[in-house]
């Protein structure tokens, strides 16, 4: 082997690691543009999931969640209804023949009704917005990690946005509060 060869061989691979140096400084780096509003393809993290037709375990989950958010809204109703209409004009303090304690149990229910109005209206939320990530293509997959829904959760569950280890992560940092979007009623800013 001559001296030649070697200082040839030599002067090739420092020019290859220079070229490579350069190929990697040379690539832009990606910006991430910042999203105002969900829209046909969410932005979850660093996942994007693209809208994709509906199968027919979607068209089956569409129809439940319809058919949920229908009965809720009946009960809501039924019960506001109740709840407005159960005094029939008398106030809470004590008159005319009512016992001081029926007003107590009136209002004690009264609170109650509204109580669980507040947690059904919570609930009709969730599934409006299921509906919406049906209707854009892009229900089924969690919306903390991008990954997919095990489909014996979304049976369950069909309104679910985190898969049972992100719902789990999210508890854990968070308690009893529900996980939203930026732009969603409900919105606390609060990040995992």
């Amino acid at each position: 082997v001559s001296k030649n060869n070697v200082a040839k061989n030599a002067k090739k691979v420092a020019k290859n690691k220079v070229a490579k140096k350069a190929n990697k400084v040379a690539k832009p780096t990606p910006t991430k543009k910042k999203v105002k509003s969900i829209s046909a393809t969410t932005v979850i993290k660093k996942k994007t999931i693209k809208p994709h037709k509906l199968t027919a375990f979607d068209k089956k989950q569409y129809k439940r969640l319809l058919d949920l958010r229908d009965e809720l809204i009946d009960a809501t109703s039924a019960l506001t209804k109740d709840t407005l209409q159960g005094n029939n004009g008398a106030s809470d303090v004590s008159s005319g023949g009512q016992h001081i304690g029926d007003a107590g149990s009136d209002a004690y229910d009264r609170d109650l009704a509204l109580s669980i109005l507040s947690k059904e209206q919570d609930a009709l939320l969730e599934i409006e917005a299921a509906i919406q990530r049906l209707e854009e293509g892009v229900y089924g997959y969690c919306q903390l990690s991008g990954e997919k829904i095990r489909r014996e959760r979304l049976e369950a569950i069909p309104f679910c946005r985190l898969t049972v280890k992100m719902q789990t992560l999210w508890e854990k940092k968070h308690g009893k509060l529900r996980f939203r979007l930026p732009g969603e009623p409900g919105y606390t800013g609060a990040t995992l």
